[in-house]
Parts: structure tokens; C-alpha cells; sequence
């Protein structure tokens, strides 16, 4: 009985939405959908993620354009 319930096991996957990922989607993907603006780049972390902004943009998101002298 042992044996059937690991190979049952063995060939359960879950379905997971893109926001999640895992052998049972209990590993959430921060960067799903793409919280970064204007041409950010998203680096999920653990349990969060950050955002690798394009000049000229800053922000936590990307959302704030840098002043600029004219």
C-alpha cells in the first residue's frame, strides 16, 4: 500500500496561476503580475521583490521620473 501511495505522490503536480509556483503552488512568484512601471525590471526576494528601475525613473515601483536640468 506504502508503495502505491509514493507513486500516486510521485505523479500529483498542481495546476498553479502564474502568481504562484511549486510542486503545489505554496511558492508565491512577488513578481506576477509585473508591479514594476516604465521599463522596470522585477527581482523577486523571498517574500517580496524589488524593482531595477531604467533611467529615468526611481521609485519603488519605477513611478517617479528623476528631475532633470534642462
Amino acid at each position: 500500500v506504502l508503495n502505491l501511495l509514493d507513486s500516486l505522490f510521485a505523479a500529483f503536480a498542481c495546476s498553479c496561476s502564474s502568481s504562484y509556483y511549486g510542486r503545489c503552488c505554496e511558492i508565491r512568484n512577488f513578481c506576477q503580475p509585473s508591479p514594476c512601471y516604465n521599463g522596470g525590471s522585477c527581482i523577486a526576494t523571498t517574500n517580496a521583490y524589488i524593482c531595477q528601475c531604467t533611467y529615468p525613473y526611481t521609485g519603488s515601483n519605477c513611478e517617479t521620473a528623476i528631475a532633470t536640468r534642462a
